[in-house]
């Protein structure tokens, strides 16, 4: 039983290949990656395929990952990235979170091809590779500039289902 918690944990955190992030110059290289998918709710036949970027995880916010457990995780990310796919693994939405900032970086098919040069997903895992930057539009009636966001990713990485119990 030890060594098949093990292999969960191994499969489920990866340490990062390639991921930096960005809010006006400003950079966070993360070297963690956990990645979920549940269904979008209000959506049928979507789910959202989410990618924690971390510094660093405890032994047990690991464990709690590798069960799909992400409450617990979800306040100390560097970045998400969350993508809205179908059935067929197509993208129509990517939203990225940097702390402070939340932003739909492209709302299309086309734009998340443009986005991301590479994105692989069979269910099961996720390959992803991509560079790039988006002017986020942040609402001037409460004093807040835009801000550029930049990411330059490149990894792959195993994908946890939540658990329909934790959703």
């Amino acid at each position: 039983m030890r060594l098949l918690r093990l292999w969960t944990l191994l499969l489920v955190v990866t340490s990062v290949q390639t991921a930096k992030f960005g809010v006006d110059g400003v950079t966070n290289t993360p070297s963690t990656i956990v990645a979920i998918v549940e269904p979008r709710m209000g959506a049928p036949g979507y789910s959202w395929l989410r990618v924690y970027f971390y510094s660093s995880l405890a032994a047990g916010e690991r464990a709690h990952a590798a069960k799909g457990q992400i409450e617990s995780i979800r306040t100390a990310w560097d970045a998400v990235l969350q993508f809205t796919v179908d059935k067929t693994s197509t993208v129509w939405q990517v939203d990225l979170s940097v702390p402070g900032h939340t932003c739909t970086i492209t709302d299309s098919d086309s734009g998340a091809r443009k986005a991301f040069q590479e994105f692989l997903y069979d269910g099961r895992r996720l390959r992803l590779k991509g560079k790039g930057s988006f002017v986020c539009v942040m609402s001037s009636s409460v004093g807040v500039s835009n801000r550029t966001l930049e990411w330059d990713v490149d990894f792959e990485t195993p994908v946890v289902s939540r658990p329909a119990s934790l959703r």
